[in-house]
């Protein structure tokens, strides 16, 4: 009898946050004189607007042993939310 296909799990969160990135992003929104503020936590409750959009990424690979240079993403399907903090 043959072994049944694998299914991967589905993750808990189709979403993501990233606060280590936060004051980084900050540090170059204040380069073009724009200020925010990046909310703790992930709150659907406090969220007031969504904002869907795409992004696309550039990426380099720093491995030596790594055949390539880099590689770009198509487009990312991205929520931004807006929260009240």
């Amino acid at each position: 009898m043959p072994w049944p296909p694998y299914k991967k799990p589905t993750p808990k969160n189709k979403w993501t946050m990233y606060p280590s990135l936060h004051d980084g992003v900050a540090r170059l929104l204040a380069e073009h004189n724009l200020h925010f503020e990046f909310h703790p936590l992930d709150d659907p409750i406090s969220c007031t607007k969504e904002y869907d959009t795409n992004i696309m990424g550039k990426f380099i690979c720093r491995k030596r042993a790594c055949p390539s240079h880099g590689w770009s993403s198509k487009q990312i399907a991205i929520t931004i939310p807006l929260q009240e903090l």
